[in-house]
């Protein structure tokens, strides 16, 4: 086993996030929307998460790590046909967890979420009815 840290860890370390930012009481747009100097002023926050990740680096890495992930809302195309996969056979996208489906997508806002998910939909019975 590699001790690199990878997209597996950094899916473990969104889910921490998400836990860490509910258990806060922080809205999770919110916090990925921040610059990298707020993000650095939450001392706390991240001390908790490097404890809770097994992050081996330092406090600054860790910040940096988690501003790369969220600096990027656009989906790869890999990331694209997961997403596809996910919301296959839905007509509409009432009922879908939205939190939950943010864990399997790190860094991802939940706003950029549902407008994907609303334009795959669209997309979908758009070519049906051709």
């Amino acid at each position: 086993m590699s001790n690199r840290w990878g997209k597996s860890q950094d899916t473990l370390m969104t889910e921490k996030i998400v836990m860490l930012c509910t258990v806060m009481g922080i809205d999770l747009d919110a916090f990925y929307s921040q610059t990298i100097e707020a993000m650095n002023s939450m001392t706390t926050f991240f001390k908790v998460l490097m404890r809770e990740c097994s992050w081996k680096g330092d406090l600054e890495s860790l910040v940096r790590r988690v501003h790369t992930i969220s600096s990027s809302q656009i989906f790869s195309s890999r990331e694209l046909r997961r997403l596809k996969s996910k919301v296959k056979d839905r007509k509409v996208d009432t009922g879908i967890d939205y939190r939950r489906l943010a864990l399997e997508f790190p860094g991802k806002k939940i706003e950029t979420l549902k407008s994907k998910v609303r334009n795959v939909i669209a997309n979908r019975y758009k070519r049906k009815a051709q």
